[in-house]
């Protein structure tokens, strides 16, 4: 029996706070997993390069800045052009045009990108890329669950503020965000 059978017995207000409840932790979850990569990937470097002699240092951090950069340029440009751009302009596009989906390719693209290139010292925020992931698995998850495609909005929605919530430590104001967004 399909998973959506299942959920749609479930009664309506006690759906709505279980599916919130799911889509929450995956976007926060998500988040935690991307900001232990950075964090990890981070630590993998700099530290290194920062023990190293000024002149080491510097061409080190060149090296590692342009690296990032080209890699993280290719996955978007080649792979996935839709995860190209910070995030928050890509997922309100797809809650308006597309019901809230976004492609799961997309998704890892701008995680495994967004790693590269925050670890990497480009001077981006972790902001549009953690919205985008987190709002776009959320999306995903209500897919995979059989969620009525109108319906995806809200879990792109609450993926978003989840990971916001989740990066920032700070849930009301992902939720403002997400209400004046």
């Amino acid at each position: 029996m399909p998973i959506a059978s299942h959920i749609e017995r479930i009664p309506e207000k006690i759906r709505l706070l279980i599916l919130t409840a799911i889509y929450g932790i995956s976007g926060g979850l998500v988040t935690v997993a991307f900001m232990v990569a950075v964090n990890w990937l981070y630590d993998a470097i700099w530290p290194r390069l920062a023990a190293g002699a000024p002149l080491v240092f510097l061409a080190g951090s060149l090296l590692v800045l342009s690296a990032s950069s080209l890699l993280a340029g290719i996955l978007m440009a080649r792979i996935s052009p839709g995860a190209a751009g910070s995030g928050i302009p890509q997922l309100k596009s797809a809650y308006w045009l597309n019901f809230g989906h976004i492609p799961f390719r997309s998704i890892c693209v701008k995680f495994i990108g967004g790693i590269v290139t925050l670890a990497g010292g480009s001077s981006l925020g972790r902001e549009g890329p953690t919205v985008f992931i987190a709002g776009g698995l959320a999306s995903r998850l209500a897919a995979w669950l059989g969620i009525n495609r109108r319906l995806r909005r809200q879990a792109a929605a609450t993926g978003a503020a989840a990971g916001l919530a989740a990066a920032f430590n700070t849930p009301l104001a992902a939720i403002s965000f997400i209400l004046e967004e």
